[in-house]
């Protein structure tokens, strides 16, 4: 999309049926008219609403509409003053975004840290102003059902740790690696080896890794391979 374009033809494409135009529009253009965002904060598609909140800063005129919206309260929370209203909501979307506020008060923050939802709780803990010792106590609380959703947690508190390399696999002998290859239903032409190492410039290497009757021998007679690596019909 130009990003040039005038406000008139704008507005058109805020407006255009297709949803994916129009959400292109906000991905394009951030720092759209304000004609173009009040159409795209009130659209009919409550996801083109709520990307549209996480985009722009609403107009003070939409802010209530736009968090009395079940689509886009939790976006909106971004752009008010953090109340205890707020920090009480029953959807925890809209408690995760009042504990990630930036202006988030100390008494709704001790709030918060005590919340029944444990990503909640782990916003707390993620806040750059958030005492140490409640930073503690608040991750002593987060028990998280699996690896994965305790690395994410930790994560978007900074404290995460990038699991250790795979080990380096073991180096396989011509027979092994055609072992492998028949339990998978794989085969390899000889062609396309060839053409591979030459390329990449390691065919004597892997000659003198696979000696004798390898692939790579002009005499092979491995069944030939189709695209994308199935054996091609008739190949038995």
């Amino acid at each position: 999309m130009n990003d040039h374009l005038p406000t008139e033809l704008l507005a058109l494409l805020a407006s255009d049926p297709e949803s994916s135009v129009r959400s292109s529009v906000i991905q394009r253009c951030r720092d759209a008219p304000e004609e173009v965002r009040r159409t795209l904060l009130t659209d009919p598609d409550p996801d083109i609403r709520r990307s549209s909140v996480r985009t722009f800063a609403p107009p003070p005129d939409l802010l209530p509409r736009l968090l009395a919206d079940p689509a886009t309260r939790a976006a909106a929370v971004a752009h008010v003053v953090p109340t205890p209203e707020l920090a009480g909501d029953p959807d925890s979307d809209v408690r995760e975004a009042v504990a990630a506020h930036p202006d988030l008060p100390p008494g709704l923050r001790d709030l918060l840290a005590e919340d029944q939802d444990f990503v909640v709780r782990n916003a707390i803990a993620a806040r750059k102003d958030t005492p140490p010792a409640l930073r503690e106590q608040v991750v002593a609380t987060l028990k998280p059902d699996s690896p994965l959703a305790e690395w994410l947690l930790s994560f978007s508190r900074g404290t995460h740790t990038c699991p250790a390399p795979a080990p380096v696999p073991p180096h396989r002998t011509r027979q092994q690696a055609e072992a492998l290859l028949a339990q998978a239903g794989l085969w390899i032409d000889a062609r396309y080896l060839r053409a591979a190492a030459d390329y990449c410039g390691v065919y004597r290497v892997l000659t003198t890794a696979m000696p004798g009757s390898s692939p790579f021998t002009s005499g092979s007679q491995a069944p030939p391979i189709a695209r994308g690596g199935r054996r091609s019909p008739g190949s038995g």
